[in-house]
This record gives structure tokens, sequence and C-alpha cells, in this order.
């Protein structure tokens, strides 16, 4: 699990700009949280998001477009005390490859993403 400043984060009152910026300083993991005033998860926003955005988007400038209008709301997450395995099982049910760490008040307090569990660059063929 990514904890601490190693979580990719923006509020919700963010640009897309700001969720780019933050996605790829934050180990270019091409996911990042959405965070309301309370720190509260409200959304997640990965960079499928982006792709369909600017797909479909006649924006002038789409990267000045408000995060609320792209991120997906009540995303996926589970309990800081969850085994792996329980993480796992959660990806593969719902098909996602990242999922948001929360506390019991609902605050990002970590990510984990498949690779994680998996072992990025473990198998070779």
């Amino acid at each position: 699990m990514r904890r601490g400043k190693s979580i990719p984060t923006v509020k919700d009152s963010a640009k897309i700009r700001d969720a780019l910026n933050e996605m790829t300083e934050r180990d270019n993991l091409g996911v990042a949280l959405v965070v309301g005033k309370d720190r509260k998860l409200v959304g997640i926003i990965t960079d499928g998001d982006l792709r369909r955005m600017l797909l479909k988007t006649p924006a002038s400038d789409p990267l000045e477009q408000p995060i609320k209008k792209l991120m997906s709301r009540n995303p996926q997450s589970i309990e800081p005390d969850a085994g792996a395995a329980d993480a796992l099982r959660l990806m593969e049910v719902k098909g996602i490859t990242s999922l948001a760490i929360v506390d019991p008040k609902g605050r990002p307090a970590g990510i984990i993403l498949l690779h994680d569990i998996l072992g990025r660059g473990q198998f070779s063929a």
C-alpha cells in the first residue's frame, strides 16, 4: 500500500490539469483520489477517464474542466486492516486495477494497485 505523500490526491475543486500533474508526480500511477473539503474520499480519476474525456469533449481547453465533471463518484475502497487477498478479490470482482484504502472516517489512508499486489516486473513469459 502506498501511504502519505505517495498517495495521488486532488481536491474536488481541482481542474483536470491539477489531476494530471498529481497523477504524474506520484510515481506516474495513472490514478488520483479526489477528496472533499473534509478530506473524505468523494471520487477517483484514472487515465482511462481522461482518455475518454479527451475523445468526446469539444472544450476549447479540456485541461481546465472541473474534476467534478469527470471523476467517478463513490469509488471502490477497502479498510486499512484488510489483507492483500481481500483487496485482490475486490479488484477482480469489480474489474479495477487500483483501490483506495480509507480510514474509519472515509479519508484516504493509502492506495493499492494491482501491480503492487502481483509485483511489477515479477513475471516473465
